[in-house]
This record gives C-alpha cells, sequence and structure tokens, in this order.
C-alpha cells in the first residue's frame, strides 16, 4: 500500500519497499505533478497523513492515477492448477507408452515360445520316427513307444538306447505333462502342447508342419512322424 507524508509544502506519495515517490505539490501552489526519487526513508511512519478530503483536486488527481501494474506476478492457485494438469497428462502418457511396451514385449514372448514349441516337437517327432526305425525284427506292434519315458531308454533291448535327450517341458505351459495320440496297437505316434491358447503363428510353417496352418489353439498344432498312419485326434496324457 502507498504511505502519505508531508514533506515541506508537497505530499509525498510513497510505494514502500521501492525507492520511486510520487510529490504532489500542495493546492495553494500546485502548477505540476511530477516523479521525483525521494528515498522511501524519507517517509517516516511519524509523518503519515490521511487523505485528502474526498471531492478536492489533490483527491482526484490521486485517484485517477493509474495503479503500476505487478509484473511477473501468477496466482498461486492458478500456477498449482496447471501444475496439477501437466502432471496428469505426464501420468496419462507414461502409462500409454508402459501399456505399449508391456504388449508388445508380451506379443515377442509368445513368438518365442512358439519357436521353442515347433523345436520342441520336432524333437519329440524324430524321436518316435526313430524308434519305430529300430523295431526289432521288424515287429510292427512294437513300432511306437508305449510311453514318453521309453524314448530316453528302449526297454526292447538290454543295452541303453536311447532316441531323446529329455522330456521337455512344454514351452506353453511351462508344464512336463504332454497331450498324446496312439496308433491303433496302443503306442504312441504323437504329442501335442495342452494349451488352449491361440497361436500368432498361423502360416508360413515348414512343409512337415504344413498342417498347423489356421489353428485356433497350441493343442491342435499335432507333432506327428510322417510314417504315421493311425488317428491324430486327441487321447490326453501318457
Amino acid at each position: 500500500m502507498g504511505q502519505l507524508t508531508r514533506i515541506g509544502n508537497a505530499i509525498c506519495f510513497s510505494f514502500h519497499p521501492l525507492a520511486a515517490t510520487f510529490v504532489i505539490e500542495m493546492p495553494s501552489t500546485i502548477q505540476s505533478v511530477a516523479a521525483v526519487s525521494i528515498p522511501h526513508q524519507v517517509c517516516r511512519p511519524a509523518d503519515y497523513l490521511t487523505l485528502p478530503r474526498r471531492g478536492s483536486r489533490t483527491r482526484r488527481v490521486l485517484e485517477a492515477a493509474p495503479a503500476k501494474p505487478r509484473s511477473g506476478f501468477k496466482s498461486p492457485v492458478r500456477m498449482g492448477g496447471f501444475t496439477f494438469l501437466g502432471l496428469m497428462i505426464i501420468i496419462a502418457i507414461m502409462g500409454i507408452v508402459l501399456l505399449t511396451v508391456g504388449e508388445v514385449w508380451h506379443v515377442a514372448q509368445k513368438r518365442a515360445k512358439e519357436q521353442e514349441l515347433l523345436f520342441v516337437g520336432n524333437q519329440f517327432r524324430q524321436a518316435i520316427k526313430l524308434y519305430g526305425a529300430h523295431t526289432p525284427g521288424g515287429n510292427k506292434q512294437q513300432a511306437y513307444p508305449a510311453t514318453l519315458e521309453d524314448l530316453l531308454k528302449d526297454p526292447r533291448y538290454p543295452s541303453t538306447q536311447r532316441y531323446l535327450r529329455r522330456i521337455y517341458l512344454d514351452p506353453i505351459t511351462g508344464s512336463p505333462d504332454w497331450g498324446v495320440t496312439r496308433a491303433p496297437n496302443g503306442g504312441i505316434n504323437g504329442v501335442y502342447s495342452l494349451s488352449e491358447e491361440t497361436p500368432i503363428k498361423q502360416s508360413n510353417f515348414r512343409l512337415v508342419d504344413q498342417n498347423f496352418e489356421g489353428k485356433t489353439k497350441y493343442a491342435d498344432w499335432i507333432f506327428l512322424p510322417t510314417s504315421a498312419v493311425a488317428a491324430v485326434s486327441p487321447v490326453g496324457t501318457p
């Protein structure tokens, strides 16, 4: 707030704490209104005056003087509102980015599991084919293993005959359990994943896997040796 003080025959209107002070001459000698530089310390509290009476020329001059704008001032409430709005926008953008990254990562991970399933399924396929190729005396009744463990050690021979390094986990479910198809004699002639999820890969399979095109679930990817002639309808786990 400005203050009025008397200095000689003039009224001093000071804007504390600024040094700039307006000096208005008394009505008896009014000739001009000028701005001078008088240190604000000259206007001591003891010299404070009241405003001139309402309607006087001096009062009208003071009231007509435009208020000095407060440059650079911003309302704390408005600044707080803009800050909160900006923060919410940033959080929303970060959420969208994280959601997109998560979706891309999920798809990439699923594609990697599909490739691993194709590899593992082919290992079972080759092992079943080798088991049949090593059938003693060409006995077709023993051309397929009774269990998947028979591929690790052929029970038809006294010595160890191995066609598979290990019983692989299902890359899709993470379980050691596999669905199997069986030949007419009861032997296992194919394996498949127990997952009901929909594959991402729908085309561009190798020739040996071309029957997988357009399948709606991984359980329909049945890995059979090329020589298998039995029905391929799933019959459960071994």
